[in-house]
């Protein structure tokens, strides 16, 4: 690069922690080369990573904040993803995969890579999912040491004096340890020669091997008769390596798997002929005639006898070497290409990016909050950055510690990378830090990374639940809060008032019902580790400060960003018998039991009429719908449906003439699967508690807590014996729901977002907007 393009390299960093490399001389003088921690960042407009995967190097030293945070564009050369083809080999180490899959974000994050092979970068593209206009194949080169002898019997007395017992005619391969080096597959290949091709033909094995190494390769070749004509050298200096493989009479690699295949090249500029697989980088530089399947002996040995026996095949072989040589100086006009092309680009924005790691659950995971995100992130990506505030640049963080569903399966905008929750640590290492942390959190187990996240760093928490104790209990059992007895622990720090929680049972035997019941809510921890906390309802946020200040905790930066709602179709008439529905999960806070007799009271008079529940259960409670709607005397026309995909549940949303959501007891939530039936214009029968209780009465039918069957059943009898009340709910309905649509409440949140990066001192309770149009 110094030699082709000098103008343009404007320092050459090394590491302060490792010796100052040999043969550099003209470079130090020159004033190219100077220690990494000296650079001058303000100045830098392209850095070049020329080695991102070396994992014993900190991240830190290899792609340095300053870096990160300045205006140069980032390039990295990417040789191989080999650890990503064979992870079972080189991913078995837990720590190991960690360091490298952060090593992988920092080549997503770079705004041009560099590959040595069409084959690597495929790879990348493939595997990475880096766009094909982000990566340029630059290829490598050969050095000026490796070129063909003077002559044939001078190259023999080097080779001969450098490594003893070696015999003419011999074939050479270079490998090491590694398995996919397929030293194995070399020797079944060899042993599967002619008697007479191997008595002309030592095997000569060139690398550094340990003795325990070197004892089962023998051992090896002895068992298959071939050990006196296998010589393993051991190390070899440059020189010697040189002299090898100007001397040997045909090279021979067998690799699984090269993102290029230097030795191939090597050989091939020494005038050797080359007989390789045809796998990976390899197939790119291997001479056709040359070229078997490394994982069949009797290909690799077959294609040996054709290049040492068939005057057609060694002619093949003769003319890919007399050909141009790759070099150095063209893999490095490539790369000045990619250069050029950056600095000839406009500059970065000076307008500055605010990066943003975001928890959450995603689709398909079966969670109404996934889903529920889903949609507010389209929202947050399509939302305009004012003027003079900063972009968002969003990375997501898949909330899925069982680790059943791949990042690369969930639904997430185009724009947003997604990241397992367990990778957030090394991602934002390699991305230079995230200016602000946003925790979605809910009373389920798809919260938990988002809990243990939120207890190391501070960030935005939107709380789907102010309640937290099953979450808590869900923590817990994966090791999320900590060892021994975590649960308790958060009871005894967070609940000192509480002293009879504190010796609390272990979470795993606590049935659910109990903690749906639990005597306190568990948002302290979240509300005082929080930059702020945003429930999804005024009565929410009541609940929420209510245990802060109970607990001495300023209760300022708990504030409302209002559940959104999508636009759907107005509401058609109804077709048919009326169809009452119950939205989402069924269970018996629900109060299925409740909602079954009341619709067995009104069914004589509405003998048209049919009850479905739609929406995840149990085996145990949807059986339980069931059962109980016979016992009642109406079960041919009570259905529960159990968990529908999306276009399902959007038609019984249009079909549906009354929409019913009972409950118990709550403790925060704000019910999806009313916000739903609201903004499709069904009419709603809500019990009318917490945030449901704050509903617009010309929406909803309110019935109080516990409400016996005969006072649903009336309530629901009075909206279908009167079509014009039906239509003025639905009509009110529809209008509550446009004043909260996932856009508006998208660019609540980023207005949220943007101020939590850069605190403006007022209480979270002036904030959004929003918040005052929960009537």
């Amino acid at each position: 690069m110094c030699r082709v393009r000098p103008d343009l390299v404007g320092g050459l960093l090394l590491n302060p922690d490792l010796p100052a490399p040999q043969g550099v001389d003209d470079l130090v003088a020159a004033g190219r080369v100077r220690v990494a921690t000296g650079a001058d960042w303000a100045a830098c407009r392209v850095y070049h990573v020329i080695a991102p995967f070396e994992l014993e190097q900190p991240l830190e030293r290899i792609w340095p904040g300053a870096a990160s945070r300045g205006r140069a564009r980032l390039v990295v050369t990417l040789h191989d993803l080999i650890p990503r083809v064979f992870p079972e080999h080189y991913h078995s180490n837990p720590g190991l995969r960690r360091r490298y899959l952060a090593r992988e974000e920092l080549v997503r994050a770079a705004d041009r890579v560099l590959s040595v092979s069409r084959t690597t970068r495929s790879e990348a593209i493939d595997r990475l999912g880096i766009e094909p206009d982000r990566i340029t194949v630059i290829g490598a080169g050969v050095g000026e040491t490796f070129r063909p002898p003077a002559s044939t019997e001078a190259a023999w007395a080097r080779a001969r004096g450098g490594v003893g017992r070696l015999q003419p005619g011999f074939l050479l391969s270079v490998g090491g340890p590694d398995h996919r080096k397929n030293l194995e597959g070399l020797l079944a290949a060899y042993a599967l020669l002619p008697q007479e091709l191997r008595s002309a033909h030592q095997l000569v094995i060139a690398c550094r091997l340990s003795d325990e190494g070197r004892a089962r390769l023998q051992r090896l070749a002895a068992h298959m008769g071939i050990g006196p004509r296998v010589l393993l050298t051991g190390y070899v200096d440059d020189d010697a390596l040189v002299a090898l493989y100007q001397a040997a009479a045909l090279f021979v690699f067998p690799s699984l798997y090269e993102g290029y295949g230097l030795p191939v090249a090597e050989a091939m500029a020494c005038g050797t002929p080359v007989v390789a697989s045809s796998t990976s980088g390899l197939g790119e530089i291997t001479p056709e005639a040359g070229q078997f399947d490394p994982s069949t002996p009797t290909a690799i040995a077959a294609a040996i006898r054709r290049a040492l026996t068939e005057p057609g095949t060694a002619r093949a072989l003769a003319a890919a070497v007399a050909a141009p040589r790759p070099t150095w100086d063209a893999a490095a006009l490539a790369a000045v290409g990619v250069y050029e092309e950056l600095l000839a680009g406009p500059a970065p924005a000076r307008r500055r990016t605010l990066r943003v790691g975001f928890v959450t659950p995603l689709p398909p995971q079966r969670s109404g909050v996934a889903v529920y995100n889903g949609r507010l992130l389209e929202a947050l990506a399509a939302v305009p950055a004012p003027p003079a505030e900063p972009i968002l640049e969003v990375d997501l963080f898949l909330d899925n510690l069982e680790g059943h569903t791949p990042t690369a399966a969930v639904a997430a905008p185009p724009a947003m990378a997604v990241h397992p929750v367990a990778q957030r640590v090394p991602v934002e290492a390699a991305r230079g830090g995230y200016d602000v942390w946003v925790y979605t959190v809910g009373n389920s187990e798809y919260h938990t990374g988002a809990l243990g996240a939120a207890r190391e760093r501070p960030g935005v928490v939107l709380a789907h639940d102010v309640a937290a104790a099953q979450l808590y209990a869900f923590a817990a059992h994966h090791g999320v809060l900590g060892p021994g007895a975590a649960f308790a622990e958060v009871l005894r720090t967070w609940y000192p008032e509480r002293a009879e929680l504190s010796v609390w049972p272990d979470p795993l035997l606590v049935a659910p019902q109990r903690f749906a019941a639990f005597p306190v809510p568990m948002a302290r921890e979240l509300i005082a580790g929080s930059i702020a906390y945003l429930a999804t309802s005024k009565f929410a946020a009541d609940l929420a400060r209510l245990d802060a200040a109970a607990g001495g905790i300023d209760a300022d930066r708990i504030g409302v960003l209002v559940h959104a709602c999508r636009v759907l179709a107005p509401h058609p008439p109804a077709r048919g018998g009326p169809l009452i529905v119950s939205f989402g999960v069924v269970n018996d806070a629900k109060d299925t039991a409740t909602l079954i007799e009341a619709f067995a009271l009104l069914a004589p008079d509405q003998p048209d009429a049919r009850l479905v529940f739609v929406g995840h259960g149990s085996a145990t409670d949807l059986e339980g719908v069931t059962r109980r709607a016979a016992a009642a005397g109406v079960g041919g026309r009570v259905t529960a449906t159990g968990g529908v995909d999306a276009a399902t549940w959007d038609g019984y949303l249009a079909r549906a003439t009354v929409a019913v959501q009972l409950r118990r007891a709550t403790q925060g939530e704000f019910s999806g699967a009313v916000a739903e039936a609201l903004a499709a214009g069904v009419p709603t029968v809500v019990t009318g508690v917490g945030a449901a209780g704050d509903l617009p009465d010309a929406a909803v039918v309110k019935v109080p807590a516990h409400a016996a069957p005969a006072a649903v059943a009336v309530a629901l009898g009075n909206l279908l014996d009167d079509p014009a009340a039906l239509e003025a709910r639905s009509a009110a309905a529809r209008a509550w729901a446009l004043t909260r649509t996932f856009p508006m409440v998208a660019a609540e949140l980023a207005t949220g977002i943007r101020r939590a990066a850069a605190p403006a001192g007022e209480p979270w309770h002036h904030f959004p907007t929003l918040a005052g149009r929960t009537t």
